[in-house]
């Protein structure tokens, strides 16, 4: 993400005229938390794509950039929690027919997804889908939204039949690894996890130095989404009874933690801390997992709520966790990454956060 918002900016300073890079130059405002500047920005491009609508080649990118400013304000919008306006524009795109356009009412259904409606969200997203169904992103955010609304059964459907759909899609293939092991189908995931480790490459690139362009970006995800296979395949192992087979799969991951499985003792009792899986949004796999250990201990926890209230900007720093649990008089205890260290946390019911 990074390399793409460097990127992203130093062609847009070159070419800041470019209809395509202007749109892009918002998005990286967006990500970063400048929001203001990406609404100015938007504005002023949606104010003279208004003025001056006939830009000769402004129709070779085969979407129209002015329908997808006016999107994009909209999810600005959003992710300013300014909730009236982005209804009342909605419905005002709806009208005039934007929303026609898949771009568009994939950063429509984005937005209303950011203000949490889940419904109208999933109404958008299912557009898209159908407009355009080899586009892995909108199946990402069906589940997401399914999953919001307490139907994890058909969100797990859906993001197996995207999977089977665009087997070559890395993002799907791991958000289907994900939804298996938040919902303990241990089975399923061990079986899943096999077929993704027989069709995908079994080494990395050759020079890691070397950079994405050079070693292909789309072959690098599917290396790390093995490695993902080959981790969930060792705990679906271990926790249907198969640890020999799960102690030789964790070999070939790392010999370390092959040495931690063959040093639990066989048949010793263990301790399980139940703790509701959650679906995690982007940047609040901290705010999930507090989430989840709070709801463990049947205390009230929303992700979004906590992420902001932890100050949250692209994740949350670990000083701004332990200062957000100090002030509900939950104490954090730091400790080191040591197999009996481990234990003997769970032994006191103590959840871990790694």
């Amino acid at each position: 993400e990074d390399e793409y918002r460097d990127r992203s900016e130093a062609a847009w300073r070159r070419w800041p005229g470019d209809a395509l890079l202007t749109l892009q130059r918002a998005r990286v405002l967006c990500m970063r938390g400048r929001l203001l500047s990406a609404e100015r920005l938007l504005d002023a491009f949606v104010d003279y794509r208004t003025e001056v609508p006939n830009i000769p080649g402004a129709d070779d990118l085969g979407f129209d950039p002015l329908k997808i400013a006016r999107a994009l304000q909209v999810s600005v919008a959003a992710q300013s929690q300014r909730e009236g306006w982005v209804r009342a524009q909605t419905l005002v795109l709806e009208a005039e027919g934007v929303l026609e356009d898949p771009l568009a009412a994939y950063e429509v259904a984005y937005a209303l997804y950011e203000l949490r409606d889940w419904p109208s969200a999933l109404a958008l997203l299912e557009r898209v889908v159908a407009a355009c169904p080899d586009w892995p992103r909108p199946y990402v955010f069906v589940h997401r939204c399914l999953s919001a609304l307490d139907r994890s059964e058909e969100a797990g459907q859906r993001i197996a039949q995207a999977g089977e759909r665009l087997p070559w899609s890395s993002i799907l293939a791991s958000l289907e690894l994900s939804h298996l092991y938040s919902q303990r189908l241990w089975p399923e995931l061990a079986a899943k996890t096999q077929s993704l480790i027989e069709t995908l490459p079994p080494e990395p690139p050759a020079d890691p130095s070397q950079d994405e362009e050079q070693i292909g970006h789309q072959e690098a995800l599917r290396f790390s989404t093995r490695r993902m296979a080959e981790g969930l395949r060792v705990w679906a192992l271990w926790e249907l009874d198969r640890r020999e087979e799960a102690i030789e799969v964790a070999r070939g991951v790392h010999a370390e933690f092959a040495a931690l499985l063959e040093a639990a003792v066989p048949g010793a009792p263990r301790r399980r801390l139940e703790v509701p899986p959650l679906v995690q949004d982007k940047n609040m796999c901290v705010a999930a997992s507090v989430a989840m250990v709070l709801r463990g201990r049947d205390m009230e926890a929303d992700p979004a709520e906590i992420y902001h209230e932890m100050g949250g900007s692209a994740g949350v720093t670990s000083w701004k966790l332990d200062a957000w649990l100090r002030e509900r008089g939950l104490e954090p205890i730091d400790l080191r990454l040591d197999l009996e260290a481990l234990r003997g946390a769970i032994d006191l019911g103590l959840p871990l956060l790694a």
